[in-house]
């Protein structure tokens, strides 16, 4: 069964993974990013502001989106406030970042298949890796599904998949597997898209492999990529700092 080979592919990334052969990820770099400069950063990706994350009291700005030394810094930070937005007039209790590489109104990069990796320190916040697709018909029904998350900090680092849209649920369907705890260190997060799943990588080492003869459960379409901090009720911190060194997007070679 799928979820038993995936703590083998866990217990030996833990304990023998010196034995296991590293991949290296190769092919055509159809995206990069270190995150040297402003520049760099407003030219490859999109910074959220002034937008509520959801229904949630927590509120995206550009002002806790930071270059550094070691890259990029997004800040989650305890702080109420009140915003209007085009969502709604409303308070936050927390202000945050959040870029990605494409949206509907702006355009930008986005690709079908290929592989994501990116290099990162999780905060012991609620930070996530994801990839999503703009709304497209299928079925006669509209998807913003499969969420691809590729690193999410749920308590621990995992690999989640949501999928299975309709009107009236975001997904009603899920896949998750866990990674590792958050330990401050910087570690290569990566997803390769299959024909019928998702394969996640932890340091180059295969860790949890997602299949599935579901239509819904992968699609054929253009992904981007997203990145933000962000606080549950299990980690409501009043402080945190997630850093991201770099990003690479490799194209489809199957």
């Amino acid at each position: 069964m799928q979820w038993i080979t995936n703590i083998l592919l866990r217990f030996t990334y833990k304990y023998f993974r010196k034995l296991r052969t590293k991949k290296v990820f190769t092919g055509k770099v159809t995206f990069e990013c270190d995150f040297n400069s402003e520049d760099e950063l407003n030219d490859k990706f999109l910074t959220i502001d002034n937008e509520f994350y959801n229904v949630k009291p927590i509120l995206f700005t550009k002002e806790c989106v930071k270059i550094i030394p070691e890259g990029l810094k997004i800040l989650c930070i305890k702080e109420a406030g009140f915003a209007t937005t085009w969502q709604r007039a409303d308070i936050y209790n927390y202000k945050t970042g959040c870029i990605r590489t494409w949206d509907r109104k702006n355009g930008g990069f986005s690709q079908i298949g290929g592989t994501w990796v990116v290099n990162a320190i999780f905060p012991e916040t609620w930070a996530a890796l994801w990839l999503l697709q703009e709304r497209h018909l299928v079925d006669n029904k509209y998807h913003i599904t499969p969420e691809i998350d590729f690193a999410e900090n749920n308590g621990n680092i995992e690999n989640v998949v949501h999928y299975g849209y309709d009107k009236f649920l975001y997904a009603t369907k899920g896949k998750l597997a866990k990674m590792h705890k958050p330990d401050g260190k910087m570690h290569e997060y990566a997803v390769e898209i299959l024909p019928n799943g998702y394969k996640f990588y932890l340091d180059g080492y295969l860790v949890n492999k997602f299949t599935s003869k579901d239509k819904e459960f992968v699609f054929e379409s253009e992904k981007y990529l997203i990145i933000n901090n962000a606080v549950k009720s299990f980690n409501m911190a009043d402080y945190s700092e997630f850093i991201i060194k770099n990003v690479k997007c490799y194209e489809n070679t199957r």
